[in-house]
């Protein structure tokens, strides 16, 4: 299994990476790149949530306090104050990341639920409606973000299963397949929920019509129009 400095490295090179294809694509302003870097980063940490001693569940459930905390401040400070709204914003604050948080390590498992892919995919639906609904995104943006969010997601899976492959003692470690997985038999009813949960979030959603044209007509210049050597010269003139 990969450790948490390997999935975050992991999930910044593949977020730089995406995040230049968009960019080119025009789907991404330069203004935006480090917010959807970042997006990659989230995602790739994510599926480590459900680890009791990770710095991956303090880091997410500290995002998230954030996340809901903002706007609750925002929200209240017309009609409460300042000072009352301050105080209300640290109550939720610490609800998310302290409250919630107890419960969490205590009903979940690690490389469970969580390390899967409709779990991903679920969690890519709510990416894409928060952004949409909350953040006022048009759709197309949306979209592109939650992609983000699931490239993160995907990169931290991907590299679980790599780290369960020893090449060097040519030997496959009893936790292959545990990450990237659809479905595990003994949790039945559980990943029938899952799944259930992850076709309301995607029916939810807005629609990805416009991010998908986007993307299905990618026009990316891997080279310049001109050969390298005229632009060398061309810029010593």
């Amino acid at each position: 299994m990969a450790n948490f400095s390997t999935h975050m490295v992991g999930a910044a090179a593949t977020g730089v990476v995406a995040a230049a294809l968009l960019s080119s694509a025009h789907l991404l302003t330069v203004q935006s790149v480090p917010a959807a870097v970042g997006m990659v980063a989230l995602g790739g940490i994510f599926p480590d949530v459900d680890s009791d001693n990770s710095d991956s569940i303090k880091l997410v459930f500290n995002l998230l306090g954030v996340s809901l905390a903002v706007p609750v401040l925002v929200a209240l400070i017309p009609t409460w104050g300042l000072l009352l709204s301050l105080v209300a914003m640290g109550v939720v604050f610490a609800f998310v990341r302290y409250g919630i948080v107890v419960p969490f390590r205590r009903f979940t498992v690690h490389r469970g639920l969580f390390h899967s892919v409709p779990m991903g995919a679920g969690l890519t639906g709510v990416v894409a409606l928060v952004c949409h609904s909350a953040m006022g995104l048009d759709m197309e943006q949306a979209w592109v973000f939650a992609a983000m969010f699931l490239v993160g997601f995907m990169t931290h899976l991907v590299l679980d299963e790599m780290y369960s492959v020893d090449l060097a003692n040519n030997r496959i470690k009893r936790s292959f397949g545990s990450a990237l997985k659809l479905f595990e038999g003994d949790e039945v009813p559980y990943y029938v929920a899952l799944y259930a949960a992850m076709a309301l979030s995607l029916y939810v959603a807005p629609s990805p019509e416009d991010f998908v044209q986007s993307v299905a007509s990618f026009d990316v210049r891997l080279l310049p129009d001109e050969p390298v050597r005229e632009l060398l010269f061309s810029g010593l003139r």
